[in-house]
């Protein structure tokens, strides 16, 4: 169960929900690396959450911004990041391997 949608408290807008911790994790992530402000709700519960393989049996994790923050929240959780995986990262590719072994 993964949410887009916008609750408000105060000034914070809810512009993710999930069940998956380690999404929930990669989403936090993203957000620290672009200074981004964010408020986590129910993250304290994981530890009273039943977990098959990623998916908690429990309440959803929220991430909560400002206002003012959300264009550019919206902006980077549907950026489209998938060409990263065709070029290889800082070690190279298997093909970079395969032409070394020759």
């Amino acid at each position: 169960m993964e949410k887009t949608t916008e609750d408000r408290i105060d000034e914070w807008v809810k512009v993710f929900e999930t069940d998956n911790k380690p999404k929930a994790d990669l989403i936090e992530a993203r957000l620290r690396d672009e200074n981004i402000e964010y408020r986590v709700k129910n993250n304290s519960d994981v530890e009273h959450t039943v977990f098959v393989g990623n998916i908690g049996l429990g309440l959803p994790i929220q991430l909560y911004v400002k206002q003012t923050d959300l264009t550019h929240v919206n902006r980077l959780l549907h950026e489209d990041r998938s060409e990263m995986l065709k070029k290889g990262d800082q070690f190279g590719t298997m093909d970079d391997a395969e032409k070394a072994k020759d």
